[in-house]
């Protein structure tokens, strides 16, 4: 007997921009090149853009075949109705009501900050279990187009808008002559003036393409900006920052990687996992915490200089249940530091 699908839903605020990303990733799952980890996974995406016969031009890294690309319908065309309510919260009422009924395991809901009235009240909603289960939230402030920015710069800019606009008409800064904003206000006109994409955001065709390469760099970077953010607004809700993301996560779902990234700073120590970390001013201490031996292995750490030249160092320790280690890590501005164990990225400067 064939086992019942396991189902996710992911619920998007834009039209254009996130439902063709994750699409992109959903096609990239049903070709083998990411494993969610569930062997029978069914992904619905809100709004579905709409299918197409023609071959896929993507490169998955398998055999090219032809299949149905996604495009999105024209703007005279009925796709979906929208959820009723303010949003983001009407997004994630109705996320927990699929999850009542049953119809989907998991959900997603997709936001901006955009300056939404019920910011708050979505947040807090998605708190509250339904049949065990919650709604998660994969915010970009202020808008989505920040998380697509963090995979080409480590960069804290409060941006005012995805795209500088003249009523509904998409200006386009720093394209084709045009400076607009200069990449001042809108995250579009930094992307184009940097010459990170070319296009506006807003184009009917996915922009995962140009990031699916940098994916690492951007769970680094997001878990940088994160950081950054607790000390930069500290006391100052997550919904009512700017910037702030964890688009990420979802990202890192949907690609199956489980690593977990965290950046830390100077004089700060965390428990992650089996492991206490304690970053001292010049050197960095590690302890097992845990039960069992864990051993850190041979250039656990990498030391990166600001051209990203990479030098890796660092001996391979045992550590027994409660034993710790010491390694010399001075503090450089020229540089930062990574350490990776396991299934763990720790990051500092």
């Amino acid at each position: 007997m064939r086992a019942s699908k396991y189902t996710i839903l992911i619920i998007c605020e834009g039209r254009n921009t996130e439902p063709l990303f994750y699409n992109s990733i959903k096609d990239l799952i049903i070709d083998g090149v990411y494993d969610i980890g569930i062997e029978n996974c069914a992904i619905t995406i809100r709004p579905e853009p709409k299918v197409e016969e023609g071959e896929n031009t993507e490169d998955t890294g398998q055999p090219r075949r032809k299949r149905k690309t996604r495009r999105l319908k024209p703007a005279n065309t009925e796709i979906e109705p929208d959820i009723p309510g303010i949003p983001p919260l009407n997004w994630v009422l109705h996320g927990q009501k699929e999850l009542e009924y049953g119809t989907f395991d998991e959900v997603w809901v997709v936001c901006d900050n955009d300056n939404h009235p019920a910011r708050k009240e979505a947040f807090e909603e998605a708190e509250k279990e339904v049949k065990g289960k919650k709604v998660n939230i994969a915010y970009s402030s202020i808008a989505f187009e920040y998380y697509i920015l963090l995979h080409f710069e480590r960069i804290y800019k409060a941006f005012e808008k995805s795209e500088c606009r003249d009523g509904k008409i998409t200006i386009g800064c720093m394209k084709e002559g045009n400076p607009g904003c200069g990449g001042e206000k809108c995250v579009g006109g930094y992307l184009r003036k940097n010459g990170y994409i070319e296009d506006s955001t807003k184009e009917k065709r996915s922009i995962f393409p140009l990031i699916k390469d940098k994916l690492e760099t951007g769970f680094e970077n997001t878990a940088w900006l994160r950081n950054k953010s607790n000390i930069e607004e500290n006391g100052k809700e997550i919904w009512d920052r700017n910037p702030y993301i964890s688009t990420d996560l979802l990202t890192k779902r949907l690609t199956g990687i489980s690593t977990k990234y965290l950046w830390i700073e100077r004089d700060s120590e965390h428990e992650i996992e089996d492991l206490s970390i304690n970053l001292k001013e010049v050197k960095i201490i590690i302890k097992n915490i845990g039960k069992t031996t864990t051993i850190i292995k041979k250039d656990s750490f990498l030391r990166i200089s600001s051209e990203n030249t990479i030098e890796a160092f660092g001996e391979r320790v045992i550590l027994y249940p409660n034993e710790e280690t010491s390694i010399d890590i001075p503090s450089d501005n020229d540089y930062w530091f990574k350490f990776i164990h396991e299934d763990l990225v720790i990051m500092f400067k």
